[in-house]
């Protein structure tokens, strides 16, 4: 069965799998900041409000809100924040706040890999 255009992420354009909006996941996050760096939760708050926010036919589980983006984009948009101010942490945030973050990681360093064994065959 294939989804339709209002059951797929705004961003990605894939299936929303782990249906949690952004404004759940903004409260979760938040909460986790919080005890290292409070002075995060604007910008948090500011990448929320960024979002584009369509009608879908997905509700959040937790909330029911209808939603258009799924967890994983959201995440990855927290994590570049994350990055930028406490690099230190990403890794237990990565693990706290996993929606498939690791495998998208995974597949980034093996295709940088690819690009570089194809750029020093090229040099040969």
């Amino acid at each position: 069965m294939n989804p339709n255009e209002n059951q797929v992420c705004t961003i990605c354009e894939k299936p929303i799998t782990n249906p949690l909006c952004i404004h759940c996941l903004e409260k979760e996050v938040k909460e986790w900041v919080s005890d290292f760096n409070p002075e995060l939760m604007d910008k948090i708050e500011e990448i929320t409000e960024l979002m584009p926010e369509n009608m879908s036919d997905v509700r959040c589980i937790k909330c029911k809100r209808a939603m258009s983006i799924c967890a994983h984009c959201y995440i990855k948009e927290i994590l570049r924040e994350i990055q930028l101010n406490n690099p230190e942490v990403i890794g237990d945030f990565i693990r706290t706040f996993d929606f498939d973050l690791v495998f998208s990681l995974v597949k980034l360093q093996e295709r940088i890999r690819e690009l570089i064994t194809k750029k020093d065959k090229l040099v040969v």
